[in-house]
């Protein structure tokens, strides 16, 4: 299972609740808490705040084996935007069987069946078009 932690806007396997060991938090995460804490001035606070910070930032040395597992997953890793991983996620094969288990109801409801599949020949724009279809907003 895992965990949403709202306040750096992240998923992770631990509990973001838990005390950490010996009160510190792990440089990834002040990093994460520093740049949170850049966003969150206006445009032009931002910009002082950086340029007086940024000299005190230092930067990890490139060849860490972190660096080097980061920089092969971001090779990897393609961005999608939300509506193509909800399409990604329709179109599994097995998607029907996930989400009956989920809803029963499925089974017999042919009209939430047929969006399902409009949105995944469709694509995002078939998604679009039923963004707004509570018993598929539901459903998903």
């Amino acid at each position: 299972s895992f965990f949403v932690d709202h306040n750096s806007r992240a998923t992770t396997f631990i509990d973001p609740r838990l005390p950490l060991q010996n009160g510190r938090l792990p440089n990834h995460l002040t990093h994460r808490q520093h740049l949170q804490r850049l966003r969150s001035y206006s445009a032009g606070e931002a910009s002082d705040v950086s340029r007086v910070r940024g000299s005190s930032l230092l930067a990890r040395p490139p060849n860490t084996l972190v660096a080097t597992i980061r920089s092969q997953h971001h090779q990897d890793v393609v961005p999608m935007a939300y509506n193509d991983k909800i399409v990604a996620f329709l179109r599994q094969s097995n998607i029907f069987e996930m989400l009956q288990e989920r809803q029963t109801s499925l089974g017999r409801n042919h009209t939430l069946r047929e969006k399902i599949h409009y949105i995944r020949t469709e694509g995002t724009v078939g998604l679009e078009k039923l963004s707004c279809d509570a018993d598929l907003v539901i459903l998903l």
